[in-house]
């Protein structure tokens, strides 16, 4: 065979590696690592059968021993590289989205970047069905509105964060939210009880 080869398994039985593997790397840090001194793609290759879908690629973190009792699995982690400084790493998901019928090819376009501020970037456009949770930063509205107290709300975190309330009638005596909330009153007739703000983090509003 004219064709060289540096290593060639051709057999089925499986293979056993005790260290870890360097790809474009003589000292890997960890069980599978690839050199750092250009971007790389790990990837799939296109199916090679005429007229046919591609194939799904899963990545699956440990699940908990077999019949433990209780046992969390582990958690799978998508991590960007290391930044130093002010420099910040993303992390971006792409996808693929339709166009005309026909044989070309679509191309992949970028659906959410999860910045390295820790704010979530979704490409214009986008919808969801339902509505998507982000601890910590807010809780869009998207298709489906959130309750909270009674009235539909945009949480910008928990406790003694303050949200964003939308409802008829006054909210005093009504509705709690965190001290600091705005309440817009859809019913308001002036500038008296078109808006209020939340002053003991329960029930008291001031127009």
């Amino acid at each position: 065979n004219a064709t060289r080869w540096n290593l060639f398994m051709d057999g089925t039985a499986q293979n056993y590696l005790a260290g870890n593997l360097g790809l474009f790397v003589t000292t890997p840090t960890n069980a599978l690592s690839f050199g750092g001194n250009a971007a790389r793609i790990a990837w799939m290759e296109r199916h090679t059968t005429a007229d046919t879908a591609g194939n799904n690629l899963s990545v699956q973190a440990g699940g908990a021993t077999v019949g433990a009792t209780n046992k969390n699995a582990g958690s799978l982690v998508l991590q960007s590289g290391i930044s130093t400084g002010t420099g910040t790493g993303t992390i971006i998901f792409q996808t693929a989205p339709a166009a005309g019928s026909g044989t070309a090819d679509n191309a992949v376009a970028t659906a959410l970047t999860l910045n390295g501020d820790k704010s979530a970037t979704f490409a214009a456009g986008l919808t969801a069905a339902g509505t998507a949770t982000c601890t910590g930063i807010f809780t869009p509205i998207s298709g489906t509105t959130i309750t909270a107290a009674g009235v539909q709300a945009i949480k910008l975190g928990s406790g003694t964060v303050p949200g964003i309330y939308v409802g008829s009638g006054s909210p005093n005596g009504a509705t709690t939210a965190a001290k600091g909330s705005l309440y817009l009153r859809s019913d308001g007739t002036g500038a008296a009880d078109r808006a209020y703000i939340n002053t003991d983090a329960g029930t008291a509003w001031t127009a």
